[in-house]
């Protein structure tokens, strides 16, 4: 929305008036715990405010070099930084790989209930499943054995979600790589939800984009499709192409 649209919406409803961007922003800031989460939070933020100052014409009432190297500046600075995290996630990657432990990565529509199914396969009492959108901003590694006895590490990750413009959604690439190191990728499915097959193609759809972005085109291969909540819902799992159906609460 332009500068004037926002003022005379709000003039009208009395009321705060916020964008879809906005209202992402807002939620990833109350969400954004770690400094790598904080620092990409920051750098999406700083995409908005630079691209709502081109729309407000903000470039033709100042000094528009001095803005624009205020925005570059702040920009090379967050990404330097950016830089430094992904540098120590790629460390600590090679250092798992030499563990050899068997790498399996938790993706979903944001709120499909990724966070839940980690819990219950790990009994890890420390995870608390929320019911909120980008719950969980951060990678976090939870170690978990199979019915065969064999420990593997359970990625859990960032949540998909639609119509978010690109350069937000690079700002999260950083977080998603590990994604593309799994051995094995569990794609978690709300079967409750009234947009399933919407949620599920976007889910594909990135991952499809982000392993050409990153050289594994082979990602899809990877995915088990997960349909959770089937407590809620009288669903059959082949009826959708599901590999399997889960209740992580039940």
């Amino acid at each position: 929305l332009r500068k004037v649209t926002t003022t005379l919406l709000q003039e009208s409803f009395g009321l705060p008036v916020l964008d879809r961007y906005r209202i992402v922003m807002q939620i990833l800031k109350t969400h954004a715990i770690s400094k790598h989460a904080k620092l990409q939070v920051a750098l999406a933020e700083l995409y908005y405010v630079q691209r709502k100052a081109q729309k407000d014409t903000l470039f033709s009432t100042s000094d528009p070099d001095s803005l624009k190297l205020v925005f570059q500046e702040r920009e090379k600075k967050l990404k330097n930084a950016i830089k430094e995290v992904r540098n120590q996630r790629t460390l600590l990657r090679s250092k798992r790989k030499k563990e050899e432990y068997p790498i399996v990565a938790v993706v979903g529509y944001t709120n499909a209930g990724k966070t839940a199914l980690i819990k219950a396969l790990t009994g890890e009492s420390s995870l608390q499943p929320k019911n909120q959108l980008f719950a969980t901003l951060d990678v976090t590694l939870h170690s978990g054995l199979l019915p065969s006895g064999l420990q593997v590490l359970y990625v859990d990750t960032v949540g998909f979600l639609s119509d978010i413009p690109t350069n937000l959604i690079e700002c999260f690439v950083a977080t998603l790589e590990d994604v593309t190191f799994a051995d094995v990728v569990l794609l978690v499915e709300d079967l409750s939800s009234s947009c399933f097959e919407y949620k599920r193609n976007h889910v594909v759809t990135t991952l499809k984009e982000l392993g050409v972005q990153t050289g594994n085109e082979n990602l899809l291969d990877k995915v088990i499709s997960v349909g959770n909540k089937c407590d809620l819902v009288s669903k059959d799992s082949s009826e959708h192409g599901l590999d399997i159906l889960v209740s992580a609460k039940t």
